[in-house]
């Protein structure tokens, strides 16, 4: 499912990038 995609997605990406991570979506 796409839902646990961008949970896996999103947990990564706060740990990356943090508070940036509106940026990296967008940019994706």
């Amino acid at each position: 499912m796409y839902l646990q995609r961008i949970v896996s997605f999103v947990v990564t990406s706060r740990g990356v990038l943090g508070r940036s991570w509106k940026g990296a979506f967008v940019k994706r």
